[in-house]
């Protein structure tokens, strides 16, 4: 309680409390995140929005590990599978903005909002862009019957059998069927999509030909592809990728441009203090420069790539751009 004084030493001594005062009541919201340097002092969440073993939990856990070490906290990765994403991503936009709760996004996160189920956050309101991690590429496989063996039989065949193509996916909306509907606009071709629930029983009707090609993500398609269950036709990406570097680009093959693959970020709850995005974007950058890192990463199947959170909010931009024009021209007839 302030007291009241005449003299000039008590009005010294008023101001001085009142000062004190003030210092003691900001001292908690630096505790709640604003001061860098007290941040962690506590586990931080990660959040994946998909089942434990597949490519987003592995590179999610790698990540993990290694933020562990640069942080100096557990970084501890938690599993809300479902609804292609959005069960975590709803999580994860509504926990608390004080660095403590992290979501690994991908490109689906960036397509949902345009679906007809409309999701419940919005990619560039409700989060704020951490840190790329990196993108996984897209390549067109086939059964070995019928031995179409390149992208321009396939193109000439699915353009003479109008409708007769049909082309698998894990869901209705998942990058994977976009994919398949970003080159049946390029092309002009009448293709069927086939929606499963998962990769795994789509990879297994292409390979028993139930199926007649599928735009699969590059690490689900590797092992079938090396086993040689399946044909790789073309890589979604601009580059040949590492993993496959015989196998051609669809940008070498007649489609100058023709990119689809997914990718996988970190992303935090809108609000979360600059500071803290920068400290772990400035980790990831450390990370990701790591020989030993990027060859784990290299081994899913994926290309590892750091941005600048300006720079990793400007890709998020044009993905959603680039995807919400695809879903605008689909005729979704069912959708879940």
């Amino acid at each position: 309680m302030l007291f009241k004084s005449k003299n000039f030493a008590g009005t010294a001594i008023t101001v001085l409390a009142a000062s004190l005062i003030a210092s003691a009541s900001f001292i908690p919201s630096l505790a709640h995140g604003e001061n860098v340097d007290n941040w962690p002092d506590q586990p931080i969440s990660l959040l994946v929005g998909y089942a434990p073993g597949g490519t987003t939990d592995g590179t999610a856990r790698i990540v993990a590990q290694q933020l562990s070490i640069k942080l100096g906290q557990t970084v501890v990765v938690e599993n809300k599978s479902g609804a292609n994403s959005n069960i975590a991503a709803d999580a994860a936009a509504r926990a608390k903005p004080d660095g403590y709760t992290l979501f690994v996004a991908t490109a689906s996160n960036a397509i949902n909002p345009s679906l007809p189920t409309k999701a419940k956050y919005d990619m560039e309101t409700s989060f704020v862009p951490v840190s790329f991690i990196c993108s996984v590429p897209d390549i067109l496989v086939v059964p070995l019957d019928p031995p179409i063996k390149t992208l321009k039989e396939y193109t000439a065949y699915v353009k003479a059998n109008p409708g007769k193509m049909t082309f698998g996916s894990p869901g209705n909306g998942s990058s994977v069927h976009l994919a398949g509907e970003l080159f049946k606009q390029v092309t002009g071709a009448e293709m069927q999509h086939v929606p499963y629930r998962g990769s795994s029983p789509a990879v297994t009707d292409l390979i028993s030909g139930r199926i007649g090609s599928m735009f699969d993500n590059l690490p689900t398609a590797l092992p079938q592809i090396k086993a040689g269950k399946v044909r790789a036709l073309a890589v979604a990406t601009l580059e040949r990728t590492p993993a496959l570097p015989d196998v051609p680009t669809f940008n070498e093959s007649g489609f100058p441009g023709f990119e689809a693959y997914s990718w996988t970020s970190i992303v935090a709850p809108a609000g979360t203090p600059e500071p803290i995005v920068t400290k772990i974007n400035l980790a990831m950058k450390e990370i990701l420069a790591d020989p030993k890192v990027r060859t784990q990463l290299e081994q899913l199947g994926s290309v590892p790539k750091y941005m600048t959170t300006d720079e990793f909010g400007g890709f998020i931009k044009q993905e959603i751009s680039k995807w919400g024009a695809v879903v605008k021209k689909i005729d979704f007839k069912n959708i879940d």
